[in-house]
């Protein structure tokens, strides 16, 4: 963990981390949002973890759900309303789908 954080630093570990998750580096600027980059929940938990490691700094949730569309958490019952759906006899003709349960974060 470096002993001074500069604002260049961190814009530099985001950049980086980032051209990992984004189709197209060229894309990344600064005013882009998470939602042009096509950053998925999965990728901002991994970007989160990256930031720890690198500066120490924890993220919290709140910080991280600014970036979800739906702007708030899923909750436990949600994922399991899916679940529950994918499961009945009401899906039955679902085949070959993918169902995301993450607050508008894939749209």
């Amino acid at each position: 963990m470096p002993e001074t954080v500069t604002p260049d630093a961190v814009e530099t570990t985001v950049r980086d981390a980032l051209v990992q998750f984004c189709p197209e580096a060229e894309d990344i600027k600064l005013e882009s949002t998470f939602e042009e980059l096509d950053v998925d929940s999965l990728d901002l938990a991994e970007l989160s973890q990256i930031i720890e490691d690198e500066y120490g700094v924890k993220l919290k949730g709140e910080d991280v759900v600014k970036a979800v569309p739906a702007r708030r958490a899923g909750k436990p019952e949600e994922v399991a309303a899916a679940v529950r759906f994918l499961a009945s006899d009401a899906a039955g003709y679902v085949t070959g789908s993918t169902l995301f349960v993450d607050g508008g974060m894939s749209a």
